[in-house]
């Protein structure tokens, strides 16, 4: 998770996150507070329009939807993030390694021509 917030901002999303999970009478453990202080700094549309759907059903985020949206949104997101962080390091890693191996090949070819023409010689 990437929170580039100041301190001004992110303490302002602290406050409402613990007070709408106080309004809720869920706990403010981190993964319920965390799904209301990313929806209070609004950077992740998708969690925001689900939560904003589920409150409208009858104004109630019960703490098993909070689990949910956490787990679809949050942690999703954050594991996507670091597997195409990864896939990026193993693409540049192949890339080198090819590079290597494609040098290393004509090395051997030119070494194998180079032992004909000698002892062709001898």
């Amino acid at each position: 998770m990437h929170y580039p917030e100041t301190s001004e901002a992110a303490s302002k999303f602290v406050l409402l996150a613990l007070k709408r999970t106080k309004e809720l009478g869920i706990s403010a453990n981190p993964i319920h507070f965390t799904v209301w202080y990313e929806y209070f700094a609004g950077k992740n549309s998708n969690l925001n329009s689900s939560v904003d759907a589920l409150m409208s059903i009858d104004g109630k985020l019960d703490e098993g939807s909070c689990t949910d949206l956490n787990d679809r949104f949050i942690i999703a997101g954050a594991n996507s993030a670091r597997d195409k962080e990864w896939s990026d390091r193993i693409e540049a890693v192949t890339e080198r390694l090819v590079d290597v191996l494609t040098a290393t090949g004509s090395e051997a070819e030119e070494y194998g021509a180079a032992l004909k023409t000698f002892s062709g010689r001898i």
